[in-house]
């Protein structure tokens, strides 16, 4: 459970301190605290999750928490199982809270007879936010001291909270110009429920509510821009609703949520922006207090105003589904701009940039792993394209390990890491921490143990490891890391293959729309994702299935060609090498069998074998340690894991000898080996005590004919040539129901 990494998801900091109880800014209501709640008035408990703002009032679970920072019911409840917070019922959405002593019916009547009875208020109130007598009638307003109360209830009409709020700023000496009952949740003001007709103007703050009101317009507040809630949409069904809010980023990319969200309910939606050059927070009470100036007549010509610039603003239409294959094909194509690439390098990585959007509904996260031979080969190039288009991209060379693990522990981001040959040679503690966190990180269970705190109060904590990575450099990989790792392996651009230029502002401005398309993407079929049960593409070994599930369950979900093009692009990239080629003993079973079948017998003596292997073109046998070639003994060594061992053979001649018959080979080949025995390749070279390093580029080449090279000059791959059983594999799998 990782209550600090949740709040980091949702882009709240919790500074790094002790005690249960972390202060922070309120992010709930943060139009409800002056100089944007400087001195942080919320606080978070750091096992639960929950919030409380002492100076608004307002107060929830980590499931209220996200709603209020505007994620849906579905991603707040990602969110809550993505970080182990959705098995406590404290994180579930809490029920009404009571109403406190102070908020009550009585408290509310003493309020408004106190401001029915003060009359000079009301034309206070006229002067100061131009509000008329009638809407504070209508809306119920009361008055305690200097501060006046709004009456908050929910959609069954119950007082849920009294609100009080100092119109002078010049009186406000410093206090919140908003306060809230502790312990009392917010909602709509006035509720949606109350209003007559068809017709609802959504605007920001209750004083708009009320300025609203003053222009005869019939206006509902949210609490702030932040506190929107997605089931609220539900009270404005059937109605023909103006969103209308602030001049400034926050709102307007509020007022864009909530219009989407509406677009399910009303009947109409539409979206007015007061004026599209300021961003200054001005609003419709600032209007108002304009119109006011003109008496009843301005505030006549600003309604009317008001009400043609609505008409004149589109209606929102509900945008038609993304079309995934669409959408990948874009992907691709956008990537191939800027590097050369191959139709198969093309398509995974499409396929792995939606999957950093979608990550929530992955169990597993297959790593990119970006080589060349030679520097200048577009690796940097290819990070710095899916820099703009992955989900919360953190583009680094080198970080210390403590960050590294932190980082990924608290805001898991997709990890685009450069010039890696140089962090695994370089200094040990920090490559170590690499490795083990790419060791640990392609699971969703992932985890990196490390001591935490100083002296006495040092203790341990697990962190999450689990995120996308790519990972670029020059050669190899270490192979364990290398097998959770799809093989994207650049060439230095040759004379005639053309690219354009990346240049980092226009780059990015053309890749935001591609990026908002995935991320929207993914978040309407992440339900679906999770519960997908891809067929996997049977020419791969175990741990490259798993990595590949999540990009074959975008696949198949996309359509089109697409579950094809994916099971045929990840053969083609991953070969039919198993994870273990790399290693000595692998590679040993793979000449051992081109031995016997070589000589076509079914038994051989050591020295027989030996000869065999010795005599293999490429193979480091007889060149194995030191410049001597391998023994007998050492072979049984090599051969030992395997439970395969020397013994007395005997041959047709009546001769024996020690020595090794064909089926005791049989089981480890099967396990360890492809179909194929031309999938082990042989261009290895000895390692002195460490075994043989794999050659992690197998040939792709075919023969190709002059009029084929000329339709395909650059010489890229066809991958839907690459396996007729990836083909097939694709077609079982779109017929395939997903679990439920």
């Amino acid at each position: 459970m990782s209550v600090r990494a949740f709040y980091a998801d949702l882009g709240v900091d919790m500074p790094n301190r002790g005690g249960d109880n972390i202060a922070v800014r309120c992010f709930a209501a943060p139009d409800a605290h002056k100089h944007d709640d400087r001195r942080p008035s919320c606080s978070i408990n750091a096992e639960t999750g929950a919030f409380n703002c002492f100076a608004c009032g307002a107060k929830g679970g980590a499931y209220d928490a996200a709603v209020a920072l505007g994620k849906s019911a579905a991603e707040a409840m990602g969110l809550l199982r993505r970080h182990g917070l959705a098995d406590d019922e404290r994180s579930a959405p809490r029920p009404k809270a009571k109403t406190s002593p102070r908020c009550s019916e009585a408290d509310l009547d003493r309020d408004r007879q106190s401001l029915e009875s003060n009359t000079g208020a009301v034309g206070q109130l006229e002067a100061l936010r131009g509000w008329t007598a009638d809407a504070i009638r209508a809306l119920g307003l009361g008055l305690d001291g200097e501060r006046i109360v709004f009456a908050v209830r929910d959609a069954d009409g119950a007082l849920v909270n009294l609100l009080r709020y100092a119109p002078d700023p010049e009186r406000r000496n410093g206090r919140p110009k908003l306060l809230a009952e502790k312990g009392c949740p917010r909602d709509l003001f006035p509720a949606p429920e109350t209003l007559e007709g068809d017709e609802a103007w959504i605007v920001e703050g209750e004083p708009d509510a009320v300025a609203g009101h003053s222009l005869g317009l019939p206006a509902v507040a949210i609490p702030g821009k932040g506190s929107w809630r997605l089931e609220w949409a539900e009270r404005f069904a059937g109605r023909r609703v103006v969103v209308v809010l602030d001049c400034d980023s926050g709102s307007r990319e509020t007022a864009q949520r909530i219009a989407r969200d509406l677009l399910d309910h009303a009947a109409e939606v539409r979206l007015l922006d007061l004026d599209p050059r300021r961003a200054d927070d001005h609003d419709l009470g600032d209007e108002l207090l304009e119109a006011t100036e003109h008496g009843a007549a301005g505030r006549g010509e600003l309604r009317r105003a008001l009400e043609c610039m609505a008409a004149e603003a589109p209606a929102l239409e509900r945008p038609a589904p993304e079309d995934g294959a669409t959408l990948l094909d874009g992907l691709a194509a956008f990537v191939r701009r800027f590097v050369v690439i191959t139709d198969a390098q093309a398509a995974v990585i499409a396929l792995w940039i939606v999957h950093t959007h979608a990550l929530d509904a992955a169990e597993a996260t297959p790593y990119l792993s970006i080589t060349s031979p030679e520097k200048e080969s577009g690796k940097t190039r290819l990070l710095e394209v899916l820099d703009a288009l992955v989900a919360r991209a953190w583009f680094t060379g080198r970080a210390t390990a403590a960050v590294l693990v932190r980082k990924i522990d608290k805001e898991r981001p997709t990890l685009l890491l450069d010039e890696s040959d140089a962090a695994f040679k370089g200094e040990k503690e920090y490559a170590e921490a690499l490795r083990g966190l790419l060791n640990t990180g392609y699971r969703a269970t992932g985890r990196a143990s490390l001591c935490v705190g100083q002296g006495a109060s040092i203790t341990y904590r697990d962190f999450s490891t689990f995120g996308p990575k790519a990972i670029a450099g020059i050669g190899e990989l270490p192979d364990t890391v290398a097998s959770r790792a799809v093989p994207i392996r650049l060439e230095r651009r040759a004379r005639g293959e053309h690219v354009e230029p990346w240049r980092e502002r226009r780059g990015r401005e053309s890749a935001a729309p591609l990026r908002e398309r995935a991320e929207a993407w993914a978040s309407e079929v992440g339900q679906t994702l999770h519960h997908a049960e891809p067929e996997p593409a049977h020419e791969l070994g175990d741990r490259a299935q798993d990595t590949a599930e999540p990009l074959l369950a975008i696949a198949d979900l996309a359509g089109g060609d697409w579950p094809e093009r994916a099971r045929a692009a990840l053969v083609a990239l991953h070969g039919e090498r198993p994870m273990e080629a790399g290693s000595p003993g692998v590679r040993l079973l793979a000449d051992v069998r081109t031995v016997f079948d070589g000589r076509n017998v079914d038994r051989l003596a050591t020295a027989d074998l030996l000869e065999g292997l010795h005599g293999l073109e490429d193979a480091p046998w007889s060149d194995w340690r030191r410049g001597r070639a391998v023994t007998g003994r050492g072979l049984g060594d090599l051969l030992r894991p395997y439970r395969v061992g020397p013994r007395t053979v005997r041959f047709d001649n009546g001769t024996t000898a020690k020595g090794y018959k064909r089926e005791q080979f049989e089981d480890a080949w099967k396990r360890y080996l492809p179909a194929n025995p031309a999938s082990i390749r042989h261009n290895v070279t000895t390692r002195m005590g460490s075994g043989i390093a794999p050659d992690s580029y197998p040939s792709q080449d075919r023969v190709v004919t002059a009029a084929e090279e000329a339709e395909n000059p650059h010489g890229e791959r066809d991958v839907t040539d690459v396996t007729d059983r990836a083909r097939e594999t694709a077609r079982s799998a779109r017929s395939r129901p997903t679990r439920t």
